[in-house]
């Protein structure tokens, strides 16, 4: 009797598999500082493993399901025509719209092996901004520097709290203002106007957890990162990392991904694209684990600059 809203049942389904995967990938991120408290290293690092293979799985039990749900039609273009645009009027004021997309992309192409890249059946292009939303709330921490920096690095710590104790407290608060206050003496900009900013989001990796901020000099902006480690005695912080350089190669492609709890994902990427300028929208979304999502901004880029540019493909070189 109700063939006709099939297609809103396949879109209807392909999205509750997205917030499925969605609230897994929250979940077991939000368990890394858990574990950095506990001192879990195995358990981190198979968390970082389980999630990578969290959406692949999630997209192929989707597949399945969908493939079920349509039986022969799996071929019907109109069916598809129509999914796409339900699926778009559900997920249009979403904060995680563009992630979204490409869940719904995976799916089609799973249930379309060797299909290409079909711009009237898959989001191809973004349907809406890059930027999905702007939140009620700022994703970060504000200080301006009317005080001593002793006072500003007290101030930032005590934001960041964790059910494990400091190995030693003042030892880190000297040396991260000492370390600072060097920084800011380098650049002629002691006792200055300053901001800093920092994520309230605290990325975890391995071993580390890291607060990670940026410093507005009035000429400019530049990093400023934590590393803390948990020893057998308690935190401790592990450097202070101001150099663009140095915080590039935490975010390199090479290592592995962050968990880092987000809530709008845009403006986590916007953020860490201020302090690191020269990394890729694709490169920082897959830092953070949307590495799906950071294939599909790539391609989207490439695509955009092969309408613009009068590059040739060649032969590469070599063997």
């Amino acid at each position: 009797m109700f063939e006709k809203l099939l297609p809103y049942d396949v879109a209807h389904f392909i999205l509750g598999e997205y917030l499925r995967y969605y609230h897994q990938f929250k979940r077991v991120t939000k368990r890394a500082k858990i574990r950095f408290e506990n001192r879990d290293w195995h358990g981190i690092q198979q968390d970082s493993t389980d999630r990578i293979s969290l959406y692949k799985d999630i997209v192929a039990e989707a597949t399945h399901r969908v493939v079920e749900l349509i039986g022969d039609k799996a071929s019907d273009r109109n069916l598809w025509l129509e999914a796409k645009e339900m699926y778009l009027e559900d997920i249009t004021n979403f904060n995680t719209r563009n992630i979204a997309e490409t869940f719904y992309n995976s799916v089609f192409r799973h249930c379309h092996k060797g299909l290409g890249a079909d711009k009237d059946l898959m989001f191809v292009q973004s349907t809406g901004s890059y930027r999905e939303f702007k939140s009620t709330k700022p994703i970060y921490y504000s200080f301006y520097f009317d005080k001593e920096a002793r006072d500003i690095v007290k101030q930032i710590f005590s934001l960041y709290t964790f059910d494990a104790t400091f190995e030693d407290f003042d030892r880190d608060i000297d040396f991260v203002a000492t370390v600072f206050e060097e920084k800011l003496e380098s650049l002629d900009l002691l006792n200055k106007k300053l901001k800093l900013e920092t994520l309230k989001s605290v990325f975890y990796r391995n071993k580390g957890a890291y607060i990670v901020g940026r410093f507005y000099t009035g000429r400019g902006v530049i990093p400023f990162v934590l590393p803390l480690l948990h020893g057998e005695n308690g935190i401790y912080v592990d450097a202070l990392l101001l150099e663009v350089q140095d915080v590039s190669s935490i975010f390199s492609y090479y290592r592995s991904y962050f968990l880092v709890d987000i809530d709008i994902v845009t403006e986590m990427v916007d953020f860490l694209k201020t302090i690191i300028v020269h990394k890729s929208l694709g490169e920082l979304y897959n830092s953070i684990g949307f590495e799906k999502h950071g294939k599909t901004v790539f391609y989207r880029n490439f695509i955009q600059h092969l309408r613009t540019s009068d590059d040739k493909f060649i032969v590469a070189p070599g063997i």
